[in-house]
């Protein structure tokens, strides 16, 4: 078995991207959380928001001992497909989700921010 000989250089970007990504799914998870959801609900809907990254790490565990080296292009290639097409039915159900917007991102007169301010 020959090591790879892949450098810290070359590996850097994917990482780079991959910190951005998570840091843009955290910040809009968090964002959905406090300004969507009731008062009420704020624990529950961050809570669900976290199970589902559970989920994706649980399922990356799984899968884990399936790849191998000759496997590795097989799965990359069906991820960059599911994240295309979960894309394209992202953008067909919420494209009209902007012109609710400003709507729904009113404050209304909650239990906390009553008792927050006054």
């Amino acid at each position: 078995n020959v090591p790879n000989d892949i450098t810290v250089g070359a590996q850097a970007p994917s990482y780079l991207f991959i910190s951005i990504s998570e840091i843009f799914a955290s910040i809009t998870g968090l964002e959905y959380a406090y300004t969507k959801a009731p008062a009420s609900m704020k624990s529950i809907v961050m809570s669900i928001f976290l199970f589902t990254n559970c989920g994706g790490s649980i399922l990356g565990f799984a899968f884990l001992p399936a790849l191998t080296d000759p496997f590795l292009q097989y799965m990359y290639t069906i991820l960059a497909v599911i994240a295309f097409a979960a894309a394209c039915l992202f953008w067909y159900f919420f494209r009209h989700y902007d012109d609710d917007e400003d709507m729904g991102n009113t404050f209304h007169d909650s239990e906390d921010q009553h008792d927050e301010y006054n």
